[in-house]
């Protein structure tokens, strides 16, 4: 039977609801409880995600709730005292003042994230108490000192390569060629994964290993993708070391090399790191546009011919924009889609 108002506050003193629908986050339900005296219906609000929850009973809010949709329980938590969404919007908050290097102020935040001004200046003020922001001079927000060691100590690097991995494996299905994963590290080229061709005559480097970035096609794809001061930083500590007799030799042919690289979103190493050998590049992209890694696709010229270029490209940057949006990095241009076999007439 449905429970009454005068059961309520012996509801809420069980402290432990099940909650019998299915939800969805962000989401506003009605629900079902058991309890020892029956049954009642309330609202329930949820951010599954976070694995956070508010649930009340007749506008009272309980302290714990168990949450059943039919495959069994999706979540059971303690103390849930955090409203719908909250993160959500401290999440846009930081994004908002992430996105002005000079900072934000109050007005500005709320055009921005959409949010009113008591909410926006409630979690303004607890995110500064925190740490997490600071108040600068005009009453203008910025990231904190809390957050910034946050990012500075998360492993990047080990990011790209997690979400890299899955798109790297369909990469390396559809072309049967070594496929690379690289960051730049110090002006040159860091391999961060590799996936070997299973041909028995094949190209591969190490986990590890460095190469130039004036002659690979992963050094020019990561160098015409940054910006520009950071781009001219690094051109003016290359070292233009011949290695084979293709290899790019001096700064003005490198710069025409990368102008046609930012072009046409792709770049190839020609012959220029190995004789016999041809690779072909694409950046992923961060949210600003700038190289955070490079993937490429490499093997013999008997296999990977001039001709194969063009369906090589759009694989790579095919896979290099779906890494980019995995990553979370919202691209202008929709994803290439990848070939299901670009093999070799001549493999």
């Amino acid at each position: 039977m449905l429970t009454s108002d005068s059961n309520k506050s012996e509801w809420c003193q069980s402290k432990t609801f099940i909650l019998s629908n299915g939800v969805s986050t962000y989401d506003t339900h009605s629900y079902a409880v058991l309890g020892r005296t029956g049954i009642g219906l309330g609202n329930y609000e949820a951010d599954i995600a976070s694995e956070q929850a508010t649930v009340s009973y007749f506008g009272t809010r309980c302290q714990s709730v168990i949450v059943w949709n039919r495959a069994g329980p999706i979540y059971i938590g303690g103390q849930c005292a955090v409203a719908v969404g909250v993160i959500s919007k401290v999440f846009r908050i930081l994004e908002a003042i992430e996105a002005a290097p000079s900072g934000l102020g109050l007005k500005s935040i709320c055009d921005v994230t959409r949010l009113n001004k008591s909410t926006a200046h409630r979690f303004l003020k607890h995110l500064e108490r925190e740490g997490y922001l600071i108040r600068a001079e005009g009453s203008k927000y910025l990231i904190g000192p809390k957050l910034s060691q946050m990012g500075a100590r998360a492993d990047h690097r080990a990011t790209l390569q997690a979400v890299s991995r899955p798109i790297l494996a369909e990469l390396w299905k559809s072309t049967r060629e070594t496929v690379n994963l690289a960051a730049l590290d110090q002006g040159s080229v860091l391999y961060i994964e590799v996936l070997e061709s299973p041909h028995e005559f094949r190209l591969s480097s190490r986990v590890g290993s460095r190469r130039s970035l004036h002659a690979t096609a992963l050094g020019k794809a990561l160098a015409a993708f940054l910006d520009e001061k950071h781009r001219e930083r690094i051109l003016s500590g290359l070292n233009f070391q011949a290695l084979t007799p293709n290899t790019i030799m001096n700064l003005v042919q490198f710069r025409q090399e990368l102008e046609k690289v930012r072009r046409q979103g792709y770049a190839v190493d020609d012959e220029e790191v190995t004789l016999g050998a041809r690779c072909v590049s694409a950046p992923i992209l961060g949210s600003d546009g700038e190289a955070i890694g490079a993937i490429s696709v490499s093997g013999p010229v008997t296999r990977v011919g001039r001709e194969q270029v063009g369906a090589l490209s759009a694989a790579v940057v095919g896979a290099a924009k779906a890494i980019s949006s995995a990553m979370g990095f919202h691209q202008e241009a929709p994803a290439i889609e990848m070939p299901r076999q670009i093999h070799s007439v001549r493999s």
